[in-house]
């Protein structure tokens, strides 16, 4: 029966393919990583791409968020925090209970995945506490201090009709300290490139099932802290849920094998984990593949807005807003006051010159301040990005397991509960 064993100093050896795999989908990513340093709305297609990677992981889940609701979510969030400068998240969601699940899953995804980029430093250690806080962020909004949020206190109970029931065991709640530490041990070192290397964690992770719920959403954003912290990449966050969310059964059994009735004991666990890595290495690379379409598509948008609206001077509210709504295109003149830091009166007037042309249109009425605007063609464009996953069911990954007589379940589900 296979269980988590300390990997800080076990030594993977990974096929010819896989790494070849890997460095392809690294230098991918390096090469997009840069033109989104230099592109003038690069800053606005880092927060769209962790909208398209948080959309996709929560579709792993089972759900299908909206993506024109989620926007609504976030502009609310900004309105908020300028009216409650101790705001935070959780008090954010805890007055707005009319929101839908599935789009507030992945809002709290989202924060997370930003909160990661501005938290996590280049090169240095991870702390302890981080996973404890990536986890409560993604679940609860909050970070472990205020959720109380720890490691797993009871058995895994891995359910009998599951065939993983005779072939593994969890770690047991008295285990899993130990294992972490030796999980922290392992990522904090640079014995394998970026990408392989999360991969191996996300295994790992899994293995040892630290908390009860939340391990896909946990795990892929440990990715993200360990991709970040080793450079791979520094200006863009990229969706690497994206070949997950669309070949979620793939995904399933490769990640866990043991759960599609797999022994993987020995050489077999070897081999099982290097399968996985080199899919890890393929979503990286699709990834890649995906930013680039993002800022061909949008840099074409924001050159048409430009030609639209003919000259207009260097630095002014209006080339500000420009970038600002690609990236953000729910937005009020509040909060595109905050993000560009010109007066209420050029940004108005930017504003209404941008709802003039056709740009921006009005979608909610209100004070001045608070009236929220919508960039229709920006958002769009980015459900036809999205397309090809909303056009199937999302297929929620622990749904996805081999019975123990033997036969394959895969249940689709249409609600929207996480």
């Amino acid at each position: 029966m296979f269980a988590p064993k300390p990997i800080a100093h076990q030594e993977f050896l990974l096929s010819g393919n896989t790494q070849s795999r890997i460095a392809q989908a690294e230098i991918a990513l390096a090469r997009i990583d840069e033109r989104l340093r230099t592109s003038p709305i690069g800053k606005a297609l880092k927060i769209s791409l962790a909208r398209l990677e948080a959309i996709s992981t929560i579709r792993i889940a089972g759900c299908s968020p909206d993506y024109e609701t989620l926007l609504s979510i976030e502009c609310q969030y900004g309105m908020y925090l300028q009216a409650n400068k101790q705001g935070t998240m959780y008090d954010f969601l805890q007055l707005h209970p009319e929101f839908g699940e599935a789009e507030v899953e992945t809002f709290k995804y989202l924060q997370t995945l930003l909160w990661l980029t501005a938290t996590v430093v280049p090169g240095e250690p991870f702390e302890f506490d981080l996973m404890l806080d990536m986890h409560s962020l993604c679940l609860h909004g909050a970070p472990a201090k205020q959720t109380g949020s720890r490691f797993r206190k009871y058995d895994y109970q891995v359910p009998e009709e599951k065939a993983a029931h005779r072939l593994y065991r969890p770690a047991s709640p008295d285990e899993i300290d130990a294992l972490i530490e030796d999980l922290y041990q392992f990522v904090n070192t640079e014995s394998y490139a970026p990408t392989a290397q999360a991969a191996l964690a996300h295994f790992q992770f899994e293995c040892i099932k630290p908390f009860k719920n939340g391990l896909d959403r946990t795990g892929r954003a440990m990715c993200h802290a360990i991709m970040y912290r080793r450079g791979a990449f520094q200006n863009c966050i990229p969706p690497i849920a994206l070949m997950p969310a669309l070949q979620t059964i793939e995904h399933t059994k490769l990640l866990l094998p043991y759960d599609m009735g797999v022994e993987i004991e020995g050489h077999e666990r070897l081999r099982r984990i290097d399968e996985w890595t080199w899919f890890c290495g393929y979503s990286t690379e699709l990834a890649a593949q995906m930013i680039g379409a993002y800022v061909d598509a949008f840099e074409s948008l924001e050159q048409h807005w430009r030609e639209k609206l003919g000259k207009f001077n260097k630095g002014s509210a209006m080339e500000m807003m420009l970038p600002l709504l690609i990236g953000t295109p729910v937005i009020t003149v509040s909060l595109a006051m905050a993000e560009t830091g010109r007066s209420f009166s050029a940004v108005n007037d930017a504003i209404n010159r941008l709802a003039e042309k056709g740009i921006l249109e009005v979608s909610a009425i209100g004070h001045e301040r608070t009236r929220i605007f919508t960039a229709r063609e920006v958002v769009d464009a980015l459900e036809d990005f999205i397309h090809d996953l909303s056009k199937q069911l999302p297929i929620a990954r622990d749904k996805i397991y081999r019975k123990a007589d033997g036969t394959l379940s895969v249940e689709e589900d249409k609600a929207t509960s996480v």
